[in-house]
């Protein structure tokens, strides 16, 4: 497999923490205030203020936009809250050895974290169960602005705080951004083939097979070489490298299809069963048939940007796709691609990814209630998020906010929200994760068999698990 050495793109640092913060991003503009939710902002403004003088930490990673966002929000609250200091640091490298997620770990096991932090959807579980995160209790609630946990709930869409709750139906966490799977490709590339991307149906996986297929016989030279050999790839999917992006990957075909990972009670897998055969099934056809998984970018981040480039014509990357990347960037795809309605394995049956990061508090924080305030006072705004950060909060009607309407084809983009699931939840996460992408790794760019490698996978897991 071509590994080539880790570029740096903005997008991978803001959801993944895999690719480094992007060195060219630019900073975000004062965050506005339109958009933003009139009884969450209403509720805030109304919610007690502390006593007397309070000092709250808050641990952001190195990304300039949402950085700066937080900055000029927390700015906000001193001054509409007297007597409050925020002290925020963003200077923590998003990856690496001593990145932010070890940064958070250490801390947190030798009692020196923050107030405030943000906790990634699948490593959720496991600091929920070692007791580190303050729940939502009615106190919180009342500092949020909302008057019961269904109201927070009502407040955004439907599965937006799974990856947060324990098996008791606690919350632990406010979600600043929901990510979720969208196809972008490249318009020029699309016709060079014969395809005209204003009037091509894609309603399933088969029809942007049979797309692919005619736009590369369409235009072979770009895709083959002389001998036949791939240079290019139709479409590669971000499921290499990275357990996170795998993950990410796999569970939006799985969303599609009904399949899972493990049972219900989390401790056997089901990863070899039809549904979920069919789906990775559907994965290796797609990357086998629409280039060659062996050539070209492995690190996510870099697929995302060879898209951008147009080394590659087809990609799936999240929401904020042009408002976090390409945008900033100035990307030279700006104004010539489409974002289409993801595909699906049928055309009746929605399916897609959830992933994200939430602020959550430090259960050994002696401010609880006034770091919720805060927290409140860093989500209140939605549309202000959307149009300086480029990420999409997972507030119900999104498609109404104006930034969103400024989004190239952001009708489409909040469509397909629909069937979002985040990925399976377990203690033995990591161990899983990793195990699973090593095999789908396996099975795209070496051909092994996918019924005969996932029944050794739901093996190995059930041994973790057990």
């Amino acid at each position: 497999m071509d590994r080539k050495p880790q570029r740096i793109t903005a997008i991978a640092a803001t959801i993944t923490l895999v690719v480094s913060a992007c060195a060219g991003a630019t900073s975000s503009a004062s965050p506005s205030t339109a958009g933003a939710s009139a009884s969450t902002a209403a509720s805030a403004a109304a919610s007690p203020s502390p006593a007397g003088p309070v000092t709250l930490t808050h641990w952001y990673y190195d990304f300039p936009p949402f950085a700066n966002y937080q900055k000029a929000r927390a700015a906000a609250f001193q001054t509409a809250n007297p007597g409050v200091t925020i002290k925020y640091d963003s200077s923590i490298p998003p990856v690496g050895e001593g990145g932010y997620e070890d940064k958070i770990t250490s801390s947190l096991a030798t009692g020196t974290a923050p107030d405030i932090f943000s906790v990634i959807s699948p490593q959720a579980p496991r600091i929920i169960s070692l007791g580190q995160l303050a729940p939502i209790d009615a106190n919180a609630l009342t500092a949020l602005g909302y008057a019961s946990v269904d109201a927070l709930k009502a407040s955004r869409v439907d599965g937006a705080f799974d990856a947060w709750t324990d098996a008791q139906g606690n919350i632990y966490g406010i979600p600043d951004a929901i990510s979720f799977y969208n196809l972008y490709c490249n318009n020029d590339q699309l016709k060079k083939g014969g395809v005209d991307p204003a009037t091509v149906s894609i309603k399933t996986w088969d029809d942007f097979l049979a797309m692919g297929q005619k736009v590369i016989a369409g235009n072979p030279n770009f895709y083959k070489n002389a001998s036949g050999k791939w240079t290019h790839n139709f479409i590669k999917l971000p499921m290499y490298q990275d357990d996170t992006w795998s993950m990410q990957t796999l569970t939006q075909f799985l969303a599609q299809t009904g399949g899972s990972v493990l049972a219900a009670d989390g401790k056997s897998s089901t990863i070899n069963q039809p549904a979920a055969v069919t789906a990775v099934d559907e994965m290796m056809k797609i990357s086998r048939t629409l280039g060659d998984p062996n050539i070209g970018p492995t690190v996510p981040g870099e697929i995302h940007s060879a898209v951008a480039s147009g080394d590659q014509t087809c990609g799936l990357a999240g929401e904020w796709f042009y408002g976090a990347f390409l945008k900033p960037t100035n990307s030279k795809l700006l104004g010539h691609y489409t974002a289409f309605a993801l595909p699906r394995m049928t055309a009746d049956k929605p399916g897609n990814v959830f992933w994200g990061w939430s602020f959550v508090v430090n259960a050994k924080s002696p401010n609880k209630d006034v770091a919720w305030k805060y927290i409140g006072n860093l989500t209140a705004d939605p549309n202000g998020i959307v149009q300086d950060v480029g990420i999409w909060p997972p507030v119900k009607d999104i498609q109404t906010l104006q930034a969103v309407k400024d989004t190239p084809f952001g009708d489409v983009i909040a469509a397909n929200r629909e069937g979002g699931q985040h990925i399976f939840k377990s203690l033995k996460y990591t161990d899983i994760a990793r195990l699973i992408r090593g095999q789908l790794e396996a099975m795209a760019t070496q051909g092994t068999p996918v019924q005969s490698t996932l029944d050794q996978v739901a093996q190995q897991i059930n041994d973790i698990v057990k």
